[in-house]
């Protein structure tokens, strides 16, 4: 009669057989009411992975909820002011009038007091020489016995400024105001002081009707004379 240690190794390869058998064979779990009603609705339609399957039977099972994802920010149109529009436009036509007197010769606008006046620019008097008015007076007696002294300024500044032009050399342009010729005087000629207070005298007179006493007439009647006679100094 063989001893049970002689068939120890027996059992133990007969235990293996059985474990290994076990587990090639899988578990099937039993199909209760649900899976089979579960199995019936899949069976036409198939599986629908927007829908999410529960057993009714059991609890329910929170699942975290499906964000939505950000729409993307939209870009903004950049909207330029009215305001900046019409400051443009205004600028743009103020330089291209600027270039159009400065460069093309366009003439400034002009005001005349009366019929037999001769005309003067919005900014002063201007040469006659220069925009083709008539001849500047032949001297300063003529202007000196004028009784209108706001007439006889204007006149005066005309024929000092044609004279201090010429005596610098310079050719006034028709577009030229008394003060842009002004402006060509060499700021170191020692008459230009006298030049530039009779500028303002003649517009002043011209343009805002202010009386010239017989006073500041003479004065600047005076420096004329002083200009007109001596030049260049």
């Amino acid at each position: 009669m063989p001893r049970l240690s002689d068939l120890r190794p027996v059992l133990a390869a007969l235990a293996l057989a059985v474990a290994t058998a076990a587990a090639a064979e899988p578990i099937v779990p039993a199909i209760g009411p649900s899976g089979e009603a579960y199995r019936q609705a899949i069976a036409w339609r198939g599986v629908d992975a927007a829908i999410v399957y529960a057993d009714p039977a059991e609890p329910l099972t929170l699942l975290p909820s499906r964000a939505t994802a950000p729409e993307p920010p939209r870009r903004q149109s950049v909207r330029v002011p009215d305001t900046v529009v019409r400051v443009v436009v205004i600028v743009a036509f103020a330089i291209l009038v600027v270039f159009l007197i400065r460069v093309a010769g366009v003439r400034g606008v002009h005001f005349a007091r009366t019929p037999g006046e001769a005309a003067l620019s919005e900014d002063a008097t201007t040469a006659p020489a220069a925009r083709g008015a008539p001849a500047l007076p032949a001297g300063l007696d003529p202007i000196r016995r004028d009784p209108d002294r706001q007439r006889a300024i204007v006149a005066l500044l005309q024929l000092v400024l044609a004279r201090a032009a010429a005596t610098h050399g310079l050719h006034l342009l028709p577009s030229w105001t008394a003060r842009d010729a002004l402006r060509q005087i060499p700021r170191g000629w020692v008459h230009r002081p006298a030049l530039a207070e009779l500028t303002r005298t003649a517009e002043e007179a011209h343009f805002g009707g202010y009386p010239v006493s017989e006073d500041r007439f003479a004065t600047h009647l005076r420096a004329a004379e002083t200009i007109l006679g001596r030049g260049r100094a």
